[in-house]
């Protein structure tokens, strides 16, 4: 059962975050092969999959201390960062840094966050 919930995360994975109409009356694995690998859809994020796997981890779970069934397959099952190189956010660099609290508004602003308006 272990290796189904795995497969599980890796299908969610390639899933779309968004669907038109006739998608979403297809199965799961339908809609996974009709989208196929086209980069212009947009897929479900490792948190969104994660959200998706506690949910069912919880039902699973609560079924597991109910005797509906023997173990819970989905604990501990986590997805894999799906991001690319190019989409993980980058930390600021100290050049960065320096333009952002060497401005004006940062500068000059008060000190005091109560005497701050609404464009600081």
């Amino acid at each position: 059962m272990r290796a189904t919930s795995g497969q599980y995360n890796d299908t969610m994975l390639r899933f779309p975050a968004r669907m038109k109409a006739d998608l979403a009356k297809l199965p799961v694995l339908a809609v996974i092969e009709r989208v196929g690998d086209d980069p212009d859809v947009r897929r479900l994020t490792p948190e969104a999959v994660q959200k998706q796997l506690r949910a069912l981890s919880s039902v699973l779970g609560w079924a597991c201390r109910n005797d509906y069934i023997e173990s819970n397959p989905a604990e501990g099952i986590k997805p894999e960062n799906a991001r690319s190189d190019d989409e993980k956010r980058l930390p600021y660099d100290t050049a960065d840094l320096e333009l952002i609290f060497g401005s004006e508004v940062i500068r000059e602003g008060p000190t005091d966050p109560t005497k701050r308006g609404a464009n600081f």
